[in-house]
């Protein structure tokens, strides 16, 4: 893509979607206008888009315990706050200190839409914030899989900075956190069956089982993980292919959503097509342990 960019420029719909931070910061300081925008757009796109909220304000409370960060991600502070909540109350409930850090935009979405420089000056800003937690040896707790990955991944090839291989020691999904502080006290579930689908990230880099693992501590929950592949949306893709996307999630995923009480994605663009496309309800694992902790920040010791 980025070579493609050079030899023909860059459209208007790439330079947007590489920038979605910026539009979404932007419309959550006026959600009203915001979603007035985004139903103005649907025809043209061709399906609904996100809408963004009010930024995320977090509100840790603990004052005791393992001290862990946790990144305060675009889609997180602009889009889904409530994960951000439920995240905060899980970590505390797991015996943690939460620290919430705001890098701004890992790079991710520009990345994606083969703007690499502009990738590579976002993700250096990013690491100005992050590194020194990670050279203190303080868990990154990152919420959206795919910036995870860029954070471990990408980040190795795309800038040359001893910081990245500190950082990938310490950043971890939310789902690992979870593994490596001890579930908390959690209680039975209404919903009998789950259906977990990893995000392709998590799979890729070898994390697309964490998931099941870290809600496994459930009583009376059956998960069963989702061997669908991509979902299909694929962050911007479903937006600039809205039928192909439709169709490589009816394909597979959409019929195994059906059959389940309940969908529990970590990532972002899977949420969405899952609860644009199927009538279960689909929820980011944060939210799900958080709806089943016994023990809350306000009656657990600080």
């Amino acid at each position: 893509l980025a070579h493609r960019h050079r030899e023909r420029g860059v459209p208007l719909m790439t330079r947007m979607f590489g920038h979605t931070h910026e539009l979404l910061a932007v419309g959550s300081r006026v959600p009203a206008l915001a979603a007035a925008g985004a139903a103005a757009l649907r025809p043209l796109v061709g399906r609904r888009l996100p809408r963004p909220v009010r930024e995320w304000r977090p509100q840790p409370t603990r004052t005791t315990g393992r001290d862990v960060v946790l990144m305060a991600d675009t889609f997180t502070r602009f889009l889904h706050p409530e994960i951000g909540d439920a995240a905060i109350r899980v970590l505390e409930a797991c015996g943690a200190r939460v620290t919430v850090v705001n890098p701004g935009c890992c790079g991710r979405p520009l990345l994606s839409m083969g703007l690499v420089g502009a990738a590579r000056r976002r993700l250096r800003s990013a690491l100005d914030v992050l590194a020194p937690h990670a050279q203190a040896g303080t868990p990154i707790v990152i919420l959206e899989p795919s910036c995870w990955s860029m954070l471990v991944d990408d980040a190795l090839t795309l800038v040359d900075d001893p910081r990245t291989a500190e950082l990938v020691e310490t950043a971890v999904t939310f789902e690992r956190a979870v593994i490596d502080l001890g579930a908390p006290p959690l209680r039975e579930s209404a919903a009998r069956t789950a259906l977990i689908h990893p995000h392709c990230h998590s799979r890729a880099l070898g994390q697309g089982g964490d998931a099941a693992h870290a809600l496994s501590h459930i009583p009376g929950l059956t998960t069963t993980e989702s061997d669908a592949g991509c979902c299909g949306m694929a962050g911007a893709f479903g937006s600039q292919h809205p039928g192909l996307s439709r169709a490589v999630a009816r394909s597979r995923l959409i019929p195994l959503a059906s059959g389940a009480d309940i969908v529990i994605c970590a990532g972002t663009s899977c949420r969405f097509q899952v609860g644009d496309l199927s009538p279960t309800r689909v929820v980011h694992p944060a939210e799900f342990l958080s709806d089943h902790l016994t023990v809350t920040p306000e009656n657990s010791s600080r």
